[in-house]
This record gives C-alpha cells, structure tokens and sequence, in this order.
C-alpha cells in the first residue's frame, strides 16, 4: 500500500518501517503487509528472560525477512546493558547489507566505536531522548547514517510524560529539530506511531507534515493503511 501525502514541498510517498521480534513465525507478521523496511528487535520486543534465545533465533528470522526483498535492521540493545556485546556478535553472522539499529543512550562517541567495529554495515540511529539535537549534527557530520527513528514512548519518558503524545508541544519540537538537522545530510527519519494509536492515516499526516520520510509501526494490520 501506498500512502501518498502533498506538503509545501510537493507530493510524497510515506514509507512503512514495522517491527518484529526474533521468532520461527517472524515472517507471519509479514503476509500480505510487506512494509518498506522490517526492524528485527532484540531490544523492547524481547523479555529480559528471552535475550539469549532471540539471539539463536536471530539469523533465520532475518534470512526469511530478507526473502520479501526489503531491507532489514537489527535493533540491538543498547550501551551499558549486558546484552549490547552479545547481539553485536550475533550481527556478525549477518551480511553486511543488514543494517545496525542503535537504541539510547547515543552519543558521538559510542557510535564511533560501534562504526568503527562495523564499518560495513549500514547504520541507524534511535532519536529518544530530549538531548538528541545536541549530540546529532556532529554524528551526522562525522559519520554515514543511513537512517533515524523517533523512539515516541522513549521521547516521552525523557520528559515525564506517559505513553507516546504525539501532539506534545515538546515532543513535536525534538522531531523537528530531528528533521532539520538530518535534511542536509539526506538522511531519512521515520516517526513513530502511538501504541493503540486508533487512526494510522492521522500519523502518517502528522509525520509527512512534521517532514518526516515515514512511519514506524507495531502492527503489520497498520502496513495496509492508505
């Protein structure tokens, strides 16, 4: 499905990034919703008590999301966590066409490390925090980032908010400044749906207005809004 929307710039189409967590029936998700990029997450989709057995399952998942033809991620958990150094090693396994989704906390340093270990390998950031327009432009100017993502419950926490509020003054600002730091360096960032948002259609508007290159959703039943 397509979803097209006219801002001042001129027409766009809005693209779908959907997350799924590493699982034999992964691919399920995907019939009949093939969005333009699927996130495989060993981050918030996976139970503290379920992270080793994501990582095992991890290789086949993102085998047979390949076979759509769309691009694949790896969210990986993120710095300080005991996890982090494990499911960077598991991304080895992987081509290097499979990009790195890097979760808060973010700074220029630990994605330089992280770069620098994987200099191949297409690179993401999570933007879900207020401090993101600070430590932004120099990532931006120092490294190849392929893409963003709003992280919206994330964003929210960060300033004493419950659930995701799109429509938060505060919130609304972050993605803009987002948005303007990343338009000179072409990078695309996708905006992130509300959990139990009722109307994807809206979001989709509120990221196309926001300038944002798509959405990003937790349900394949949201793939086939247009």
């Amino acid at each position: 499905m397509k979803f097209e929307y006219s801002n001042s710039i001129g027409p766009l189409i809005m693209k779908r990034l959907l997350y799924v967590f590493p699982s034999p029936d992964a691919t399920k998700r995907l019939a009949g919703a093939v969005p333009d990029i699927v996130v495989v997450d060993l981050e918030e989709a996976v139970a503290e008590h379920s992270k080793a057995k994501a990582r095992r399952w991890l290789v086949d998942t993102v085998a047979a999301c390949g076979q759509f033809g769309i691009q694949v991620l790896v969210r990986v958990n993120g710095a300080g966590t005991e996890h982090m150094s494990l499911d960077l090693a598991a991304v080895t396994q992987l081509g290097s066409e499979i990009g790195l989704l890097l979760p808060k906390p973010l700074d220029a340093t630990i994605v330089r490390n992280i770069a620098a270990a994987h200099p191949e390998r297409p690179l993401w950031l999570m933007a879900e925090s207020g401090d993101v327009p600070l430590w932004l432009p120099e990532t931006l100017a120092e490294f190849s980032i392929a893409g963003l993502v709003i992280g919206g419950k994330d964003l929210c926490l960060d300033f004493g908010l419950d659930g995701y509020q799109p429509a938060h003054e505060r919130v609304r600002q972050v993605v803009g400044e987002v948005v303007r730091i990343a338009r000179p360096h072409k990078v695309p960032v996708y905006d992130a749906v509300a959990l139990g948002e009722c109307d994807v259609r809206l979001a989709l508007i509120r990221a196309a207005h926001a300038g944002c290159t798509g959405l990003s959703l937790v349900s394949a039943d949201d793939v086939h809004v247009s």
